[in-house]
């Protein structure tokens, strides 16, 4: 290729940066200058003469100078190590390039491997010298190591079973064993026995390094095992001390060990994006976070380019098991505010000592969830402004937050976000109160579910055919919705359910009317407490001038 100036380049690089020089004369004078060069032509050469010798006869071709000439081509063998090393640093080194080795195995196997070829390569060319210095021994009448023993007659055997031993004695030499079976004859056998000891030194002595740091590293991580796990005993036994409950021991227990396989699992996906410039998070967010969102009911039907800039403002975050993204009364303009968007987990929404319920849980169609979306409608709705819900975490999760200043700042710039949430929670409740339970199809709403909460059990339970025709009339252009669920949402989130305060078996007796009626409720045909001026009584065709603070308030 080089004398006949084939088509060739050579990649420059420089950093992070590479670039491909097609220029064929430069690329094969630089390529002639480096030691790869003289390795290739010395491996090359030998078969050159190994051709002319065939055609010139067999008398020849059976000559010890062609023997020789012939052995090394095992040079070539070398060059098979540096493509092999030059492979193994570009795929473990520092640079940030894609790289199946890298990505499936680690450093500590690959180098193991790379020795071990190395070795291989070493062990193969020495039994060839040594098969070769033997005959050139015997052909001068001398003695060899072939004859060291006295049970076999290695001489006398096949060129395989001559090869074995050949491996055989190169091992015992380079491993430093030396049965003392196998001895060098001659001056020649010695100095190249001489090279093969240092050789095997260098090479043995760096795998029994590599095995024993390998060995302490896994000895240091089962000690620092053994070191949490008695610290966590003790804990458990002070909290036991001070009659903790057991589950919430557990609790404890669970969340430790899964903070400690967090930290020997190394560097999560979330802490790399959040340690990148703000660009280029945007940039990651982005393409990341805007399938989530199209997916999430409340957003799903927002123009793709508000679905980029909210994800564009998101940033990851990894939760342990028990963690808290907000609690009941939280400010949204404090530590409580934002949105988040659970991408991998399972949480559990809690309100005091009322029923838990769980929004996400850890499978393919809870997730992903949105979580807060109470604070798209603070402006609008006061009751919005304080957290209505408390958010655990019931799983490691992995949460997508886009924060109170990033949020008020796309409302600024797409202001029609709260207005899709208000008519997205309007048809959701006039769903359920028309007997469907959609559920599964949109998912869960923190908002919705504290105005079922409140049909069933709180102050709106006896106007339900009221609730649901004044739905129908309200309108989000007119002001009207937004005043209607700040009415409702006022009253759901500081007042006491009806239920809480009764007896066990009134509560069981008003839990059963309140679903019979919900159950039974169909259209209202009755004209409810409210005032109508103008329009059709369709799903927001009419504007209710005024509401009435009787059945809503």
């Amino acid at each position: 290729m080089l004398l006949l100036l084939f088509k060739m380049g050579v990649t420059l690089t420089c950093g992070y940066r590479s670039r491909v020089v097609m220029n064929r004369r430069d690329a094969a004078w630089l390529y002639a200058s480096t030691f790869s060069f003289w390795l290739d032509l010395l491996a090359v050469v030998p078969f050159v003469y190994l051709v002319v010798a065939v055609a010139l006869g067999d008398s020849v071709a059976r000559h010890q100078t062609v023997s020789i000439i012939s052995l090394v081509r095992l040079a070539r063998l070398f060059r098979v190590a540096a493509i092999i090393k030059k492979l193994y640093g570009r795929s473990t080194s520092g640079e940030l390039k894609a790289s199946w080795v890298a990505d499936h195995f680690s450093v500590t196997p690959l180098y193991m491997a790379l020795l071990v070829y190395l070795a291989m390569v070493l062990v193969n060319m020495y039994s060839c010298l040594l098969l070769l210095v033997a005959r050139y021994e015997q052909e001068h009448g001398r003695t060899t190591w072939m004859s060291s023993i006295a049970w076999q007659d290695v001489a006398g055997l096949g060129g395989a079973e001559r090869w074995y031993n050949a491996v055989y004695f190169c091992i015992t030499v380079m491993t430093t064993t030396g049965y003392a079976d196998f001895l060098p004859k001659s001056p020649l056998e010695q100095g190249l026995v001489s090279v093969m000891m240092l050789n095997g030194l260098v090479i043995f002595g760096t795998v029994v390094a590599l095995t024993g740091s390998a060995l302490k590293r896994s000895q240091a991580q089962a000690q620092r095992v053994h070191d949490q796990r008695k610290r966590l005993t003790l804990f458990r036994k002070w909290l036991q001390k001070w009659n903790v409950p057991e589950r919430d021991c557990r609790d404890v227990v669970t969340f430790f060990s899964e903070l400690s396989a967090r930290r020997d699992e190394g560097r999560q996906e979330s802490d790399i994006v959040f340690e990148l410039p703000a660009f280029l998070r945007q940039q990651v967010a982005k393409f990341v976070v805007q399938d989530l969102l199209s997916q999430c009911a409340p957003l799903a039907r927002l123009k793709p380019e508000v679905h980029e800039l909210l994800a564009s403002y998101c940033v990851p975050i990894e939760l342990p098991t028990g963690h808290d993204l907000f609690r009941l009364g939280d400010d949204i303009e404090g530590s409580g505010g934002g949105l988040w968007l659970l991408e991998k987990g399972s949480v559990t929404a809690l309100r005091n000592q009322e029923p838990s319920e769980m929004p996400a849980k850890d499978n393919d169609s809870d997730v992903p969830c949105l979580l807060g979306e109470g604070a798209l409608l603070a402006d609008v709705i006061s009751a919005c402004s304080s957290r209505m819900w408390t958010i655990r975490t019931e799983r490691p999760c992995r949460i997508w937050q886009l924060r109170e200043p990033s949020l008020r700042a796309a409302l600024k710039i797409y202001p029609d976000i709260t207005d899709h949430v208000m008519g997205f929670i309007r048809d959701r409740i006039m769903a359920w109160l028309s007997g469907q339970d959609d559920r599964e199809e949109y998912g869960w709403c923190e908002l919705v579910q504290l105005l079922k909460r409140s049909f069933i059990m709180g102050p709106l339970r006896e106007r339900l055919k009221d609730c649901y025709l004044a739905l129908q009339l309200a309108t989000i252009e007119e002001g009207t919705l937004s005043q209607l669920l700040a009415a409702w949402l006022e009253m759901s989130a500081t007042q006491k359910m009806a239920l809480k305060d009764q007896p066990d078996d009134q509560r069981a007796s008003s839990a059963r009317a309140a679903t019979a009626n919900h159950e039974n409720l169909a259209t209202p045909t009755a004209t409810p407490d409210v005032s109508i001026a103008g329009g059709r009584a369709g799903r927001g065709d009419a504007a209710v001038t005024s509401i009435r603070p009787s059945p809503l308030a």
